[in-house]
């Protein structure tokens, strides 16, 4: 399993416990986390790396660590499924697209990299939209062509895998919407997504019923789509 970290701007892998991917090997999966290029924590240098970088060099970033695992013998290539959350949803639906993988689950993730630049219906802060947004992600009219060439949303022929994809009903940070949208563009193609949305859920699942039937759902397909092939 490629675990994709949020942020993207963060540091995502720690030297303690965490939940989620422990969660994962306790039912057998080999966890790969990669603080790809955008990542916080190594330096200005690294985090600048990912300017403008989404779904291109920070996602080659994870296509060579699973080519990594790959060769070391650590991983089936035809049983890899790519997992994540905000930044990480997207990180998984771009690995999907790429054709590279048996599955993927993208939970909050943005479809539409526009609407993230956008002041309709979201909670991020005008610094953020004025100064960060444009500079790490894209200028919304500047790099308007880059971002539609980047949104998953446009993408939808080549996301053939199975998928499941989750959202908080009340996400502020990336709305509802990213999330209907491509449902709706998949199942008019002929591939329904899994889908589940969780009433009354921003960005994040903090409900304990939610977020056991989030992991319990993700356990599921996992098992369904992973199972060894002779």
């Amino acid at each position: 399993m490629l675990l994709v970290h949020g942020g993207p701007w963060v540091r995502g892998n720690h030297w303690a416990w965490q939940a989620e991917p422990q969660f994962y090997a306790s039912r057998g999966y080999l966890v790969l986390e990669v603080d790809f290029r955008g990542s916080a924590g190594y330096g200005s240098r690294h985090l600048r790396a990912g300017d403008k970088q989404w779904g291109l060099k920070m996602q080659d970033d994870l296509d060579d660590a699973l080519a990594w695992a790959v060769k070391e013998g650590l991983a089936d290539p035809r049983r890899v499924c790519i997992v994540g959350a905000s930044y990480g949803g997207y990180a998984a639906l771009m690995g999907l697209s790429r054709g590279n993988v048996a599955c993927a689950v993208a939970s909050l993730g943005p479809t539409d990299l526009a609407k993230l630049t956008s002041r309709h219906w979201s909670d991020v802060d005008e610094e953020s939209l004025n100064f960060s947004l444009p500079r790490r992600l894209g200028d919304p009219v500047a790099d308007a062509a880059l971002l539609a060439a980047n949104s998953p949303l446009r993408l939808v022929d080549k996301l053939q895998a199975p998928l499941l994809l989750a959202y908080g009903e009340r996400d502020q940070r990336v709305p509802l919407a990213h999330g209907t949208e491509l449902r709706d563009a998949l199942t008019a193609a002929g591939r329904p997504p899994e889908w589940v949305v969780y009433p009354g859920e921003g960005h994040g699942f903090y409900k304990w019923e939610h977020r056991r039937d989030h992991w319990q759902r993700i356990e599921a397909f996992l098992a369904q789509h992973l199972a060894p092939k002779n």
